[in-house]
Formats: structure tokens, sequence, C-alpha cells
């Protein structure tokens, strides 16, 4: 895990070794252990690197790193889980190696198969490769984008790097805010669902794709291209369930397996929650099996006050597995010291300050000497973690006429749930009609210009309003899991746990644990109004049963609303009036005002106003530093 930065001088003069440095050294904490640099004077090239050790801890791990004939240098963050097997494999093809690292493993690879090789792969990664025979620039990311990379091209130059903040000291870069990227953050949550970003001319590489620059051009323009996707039409059908919930096992138990690949420690976050209990109980069955003497280490965000807090089910799981648990209880005042310090790592704003838990957590992580944190972000979006999507699987049942099907699930909800049945069927209206998802979503406190303007060219009204697929449930799965919530939480996830030097690791975002659970039917995911099925029957016998019961869901919460009443609402009506807040002139100040006052009496979720707060701090802060 580790930190890359580029520049590519199309003139193919020599690159600013100073400035690569600098552009190399402010992401330091990405990679502590090592640093260096590849140059091609000839070609106009250079290469940075900031190295988190993680495999291979010695000198040969070293990056930059080429292949025998230095023809190939290989720029790269990530791990690529299966590195020992696609080893053993190109060993079989005559390929010998100096290294035990993955890195070594991706150029080898590159030599066999080309740009292929990236179908081979298992695992996160962001990486550039100079190909100087074939005298192009390849550069990928992984299929759900876990690892980032940004990149800003115009006729004199291409960079890239892991973070936006790297890009922002080269010269060439003029910062402005990007305001259609802004329409959708405020109106439909997402960052990360195109190949936008919240700066105008600052790209990112979206998940599965690569790019490539053909530097035999003179003005090369980058080539996109897409090497995986998930296939939506794919069902397997015919097994019991028995057999289903034993594929479901194998697979994720091989997903951690892999994961668990590091010769450094590895921890677990912890929440409560079912995902990250689920993790929890198989690493220690796998290190119970394995005979290793080593206890796992648990790090969790709690809270004082019983509403945000989920210690009688952390503490279960810690009981039960015997974990050396951890908790971290975050507060207000170290909030109050650290949100522009949360912003800046972000390079931009937040949704909710529950990011800043997460950030504690894999803070206490590194204070207890972890470098590697195995986490439950993904399950939710491929196995009907949300609630949100009971109402969509209502859709298809309807659709396919299971009416008795429906009412039963209708009932159960209901029942089990606390639902009342307007407010199902509210949300089953919703559901079947996706073309109202544009009503919900113009604000009264956003000018209507604003909205007139940049709601015809939203990506994210573009994603929620298509049918990908004829089932609404496996649609809305997709959507959050390849474009809205999967890529934003793990931009988050990325810094969080990079500020920290912790390498952050995913298991349910394995790419062959999603593929058989997008073919598994949707009856096996959510059944008898019980979310995520699969696992809670596939673990029954593994966890402890007041975690496979659960219903409700929390996460890393915060008590948002209550410290923005007691702390932040004085805060919120200077950055409302702030100069380059109202120099967007998106806001009606009064109506804003006005929302701001009812959210607070109505006590509702009060995510847009932690979105307009750190919005307005995000800008003060980026034209402070870039003009």
């Amino acid at each position: 895990m580790c930190g890359i930065t580029g520049i590519i001088n199309f003139n193919k003069s020599p690159v600013n070794k100073a400035l690569l440095k600098d552009m190399n050294d402010i992401i330091h904490y990405r990679g502590p252990d090592d640093e260096g640099f590849y140059y091609d004077d000839n070609n106009g090239i250079g290469f940075g690197h900031r190295r988190l050790s993680i495999i291979d801890l010695s000198p040969l791990g070293h990056q930059p790193m080429s292949n025998d004939e230095e023809t190939l240098w290989i720029t790269y963050n990530g791990e690529v889980y299966n590195y020992l097997e696609i080893k053993d494999e190109l060993k079989s093809k005559g390929y010998s190696f100096k290294s035990t690292s993955d890195t070594e493993v991706i150029i080898k690879a590159y030599e066999e198969w080309g740009e292929d090789c990236v179908k081979h792969f298992n695992g996160m990664w962001a990486f550039a490769l100079w190909d100087k025979k074939n005298n192009k620039l390849f550069c990928s990311r992984d299929r759900f984008g876990i690892k980032p990379f940004y990149y800003f091209i115009n006729d004199n130059v291409f960079v890239f790097a892991s973070e936006i903040k790297q890009i922002l000291l080269h010269p060439d870069y003029k910062f402005s805010p990007n305001k259609s990227t802004i329409y959708d953050f405020l109106t439909c949550n997402p960052l990360n669902h195109s190949d936008e970003t919240l700066y105008t001319d600052i790209k990112q590489i979206s998940g599965s794709n690569s790019l490539i620059l053909d530097l035999s051009k003179h003005c090369p323009q980058p080539i996109i291209s897409q090497y995986w996707d998930i296939d939506l039409e794919k069902e397997l059908k015919g097994l019991t369930e028995d057999e289903y919930k034993k594929l479901f096992y194998e697979k994720f138990y091989k997903s951690i397996t892999l994961r668990l690949r590091s010769d450094v420690p590895v921890g677990s976050c912890l929440s409560g929650g079912l995902d990250s209990s689920a993790i929890v109980c198989i690493v220690n069955k796998q290190l119970k099996e394995s005979g290793q003497p080593f206890i796992q280490k648990t790090f969790s965000s709690c809270f004082e006050d019983k509403r945000f807090d989920e210690r009688e089910y952390i503490t279960e799981v810690e009981k039960y597995t015997g974990v050396d648990g951890n908790h971290i209880f975050p507060c207000v005042e170290k909030l109050l010291d650290n949100l522009e310090n949360l912003i800046w790592h972000q390079d931009g704003p937040i949704h909710s300050i529950s990011m800043f838990a997460q950030r504690e957590v894999f803070r206490c992580a590194k204070e207890t000497g972890m470098t590697v944190m195995l986490d439950g972000q993904g399950g939710d979006e491929v196995l009907g973690g949300y609630h949100k999507f009971f109402w969509d699987y209502y859709v298809d049942l309807f659709k396919e006429l299971k009416f008795l099907k429906l009412f039963s699930e209708i009932k159960l909800c209901h029942k089990e749930l606390g639902y009342s049945y307007v407010n199902i069927f509210k949300a089953f209206y919703r559901a079947l009609m996706p073309q109202n998802y544009k009503k919900r979503v113009y604000p009264q406190w956003l000018k209507k210009e604003f909205c007139d303007e940049y709601a015809p060219i939203s990506k994210s009204l573009q994603l929620f309003t298509t049918q990908f697929t004829k089932s609404n449930v496996k649609n809305w799965f997709y959507i959050l899991l390849k474009y809205s919530n999967m890529p934003t939480l793990l931009h988050y996830e990325d810094r969080n746990s990079m500020t920290s030097s912790i390498e952050s690791r995913v298991p349910f975002l394995d790419y062959e644990l999603v593929e058989f659970l997008f073919s598994v039917p949707t009856n096996l995911k959510i059944k008898n109004s019980v979310s995520k099925y699969l696992l809670r029957e596939s673990l029954k016998d593994m966890m402890p049963e007041k975690i496979i019961n659960r219903k409700d869901k929390m996460g890393f919460v915060t008590p948002d609303n209550v410290w923005l009443e007691t702390h932040f609402k004085d805060r919120f009506l200077e950055i409302i009036e702030s100069k380059h807040l109202q120099d967007l002139e998106i806001f009606n100040t009064v109506s804003l005002k006005a929302f701001v006052n009812e959210y607070l009496k109505s006590g509702r979720m009060i995510i847009p106003i932690w979105k307009i707060i750190t919005l307005g701090l995000w800008l003060e802060m980026a034209y402070e530093k870039n003009t």
C-alpha cells in the first residue's frame, strides 16, 4: 500500500525533480517506510513512489521497480492478493523472480499478457507502467476503485497521482470548483460516480478501467477502456438453499484467506454490525485452524450516549471470539480541532462526521501496532443490507405476478420491522416509478437557476433513473456498488486509513464473491423480511446468535445532530455567508437557514447540513492554497 505520482512532459523536456519530490512528499503518510524516483530524461518522464511495506519488507520491494532489461518501469499502489498463484503460473512459463513482492509479479504478468494482465489480478490497485519498447504509458485501477488514480492533462503535460493535492502543486493546474459534481454531491449524495471530480479538469480512472497514453504522438489523448463488469443477466439456478450457502461460505472464506496475506500485523474494524462481525469471526476461525498463537485485535467506535453506541453488540463478538478489543471514543472537541485537517486529507467535503469516527478507529489501530486492517465495506451492497432494497424486491415480485409472496413479505415487514403499511406502500410506489426520483432532488434551498442548469446533465440522476437490468433490486445493487454508495465510501476509507499509514482491505469486494452474489436469486438475500439472509444462514453456527438475529443498522455512527446544534450551528451560519460559497451562486440563503432550523427541531438525519458546512470549508481551503 503506497502513494504514487508522475509527470510526463509532452515536449520530452526533463521533469522538474524538485516539483516531483514535493508532490511525493505531500503524501508521505501513504508510504512512510521508503521513497523512490525514476526519471527518463530522454522522454520527459518522472515517477515518484512512497512505500508502506506490506509484502516483502526488504529493499527488493523498492519502487519504482523495473523488469530485468529496464524497459518496463512501474509505480504501484495496492495489493494483488493472488500474486502467489500468478507467480507460480508465470514460473511454469519460464519466468524467474528476484523478490517476493507482488509488484514484480505485476511487471512479469504485463510481459506475459500485456494490458490483459489486470484480468488475472484479484485485489486492489492503481498503477502506472512505462513501456519503453512500445512508447506507451499503461495505467490501471482495480475493479471497484478501492485505490485512487487521479490525472490532469493539457497540451503540455500529463500528471497523475494518488491524491488530488499532489496535482494541485503542478503549475499548469489552476483551481476552479466543478459545479456539476457539486450539484450531484448536494442533491444525490455520490462522489466518484464518474470520471469527473470536484475539481474542474482533474479526472480519475474509474474502477474496472485502464488508461493508455501513446507517447509516440505529439499531443496524446488518453484512451480509456473497461476490462471488467458484472454480468447482470447471469443467474445461478437449480441449486438447493444449502448448496448456495456452501458456495457463499467457500468464496467468503477464500476472500478473507487471501486478504490475510501480509508480512505485517493484520487487525479488523468491528462496528457490531453483521458484516464486520462476520469477518472477525471468520478470521478468528482461520487463526485457530492454522494453529497460530496470534490473538486478533479489533477496533470499534463507541459513544457514552447510548443512542449512538453499539457496545452491546461489539462486546458480544469480543466475548464470543476472545479477540483483543479496542474501543475508541470520538469526541466533539477533537472534531473541532481536526475538521479542516480531515477535509484536507479527503481533498473535498464529506457527507457526515461518521468519517471522523472512522479516521479515529484507524488512528488507534496504528498506535496499537497495526499496519493492515480488514473492514466490512460492500456487504450491504452485495447482500441486500439496506431496507431500501426491500421496496425494490417488492416491485420485482409485483412485476413477476407473485402476489401471495409479495403480500407475505409486506406483512412481515410491518410485523417484524415496524414499518406502517402506509409508509411501505409509499416506498413501494416510489420504487415502482423511478422517474419520481427526479422530483425529490430539487431542494428549495438551492437556486432554481442552478438546478435548471445542472440537473439535465447530472450523471447521478442519469444513473438513478437508468434500468441496467429488468430486476429492480439487482439494478440498485449494481448502481450502489459501482457508482453511488461504494465509490464514495471507498474514497473516504482510503483517505482515513492512509492518513494513519494503514492499509485497509475489504473482503466483501472480492470480485469472484461479487460475481457469485449477483448470480444468486434475490430471495436468498432478502427473505421473510430479513436482510442478508444468505450470510446469516451460512454463518449462523460460527457467530453470536445476537448478531445473527440483529435487524437494526448503525455502522460507525456519530451524534451528527447533537454536535451540530451544540457546537456547529453558529459556524454553519458563518460558512453559508462566506465569500467563496456565495460566489458559487447556488444557495437561497434565507431558505437554507429555515431548512436548518426545521431539521434541528425534527431531529432527522442532518447529512445535507454537514455537506454544506464541509463544502464551504473545502472551498475556503482550496482557494487559499491554490490561488
